[in-house]
């Protein structure tokens, strides 16, 4: 998660954001607080953190955009530029990454998991793969795993997505 912390700014330039924010489901709206420009600069206030933003990780875009290039239905690529993160868990050798979608998105005609992409990486010596799992013609969670017994680190910087080797046999 990215934090964001407010500033000094014109009266309403932080509630019309906020509003903004929940509308488009960026924004955790169980962990927030609004504060005047002044209350920032009294060192006897305890003011943290005022938006929690579900952002994707690098990869996890890469990996989506990737589905996206190399899949033609309409409804599937709809819901992947409207897929926010809902929720993600660290497994030791990957991770899984549950999406939110909204309502009101068109159902794809997908209705089975997707295999692809092989990563690449120094980070990782087996290499690592990827499911994007849909229930009922809507995404609902991508499974990244490392492939071996090794450790799947929380933020991977350099890597290549590939076609698998399984599926180009």
């Amino acid at each position: 998660m990215a934090y964001v912390i407010g500033g000094p700014g014109r009266a309403g330039v932080g509630s019309d954001l906020f509003s903004h924010l929940q509308k488009t489901g960026l924004l955790e709206t169980d962990r927030y607080c609004l504060f005047s420009s002044r209350a920032l600069n009294d060192p006897d206030t305890n003011y943290k953190i005022i938006f929690r933003f579900r952002i994707f990780t690098k990869l996890e875009q890469d990996i989506l955009n990737w589905f996206v290039k190399n899949n033609e239905d309409a409804a599937f690529v709809k819901q992947c530029a409207l897929a926010v993160p809902k929720e993600r868990e660290y497994t030791g050798c990957g991770f899984f990454l549950t999406l939110q979608i909204p309502k009101n998105a068109p159902t794809c005609s997908l209705r089975r998991g997707l295999v692809e992409p092989h990563i690449e990486s120094e980070s990782l010596v087996h290499g690592a793969g990827c499911i994007l799992f849909l229930t009922e013609g809507y995404l609902d969670f991508l499974e990244v795993y490392s492939f071996g017994d090794e450790e799947f680190p929380e933020e991977l910087n350099q890597y290549t997505l590939q076609i698998s080797p399984i599926s180009s046999k």
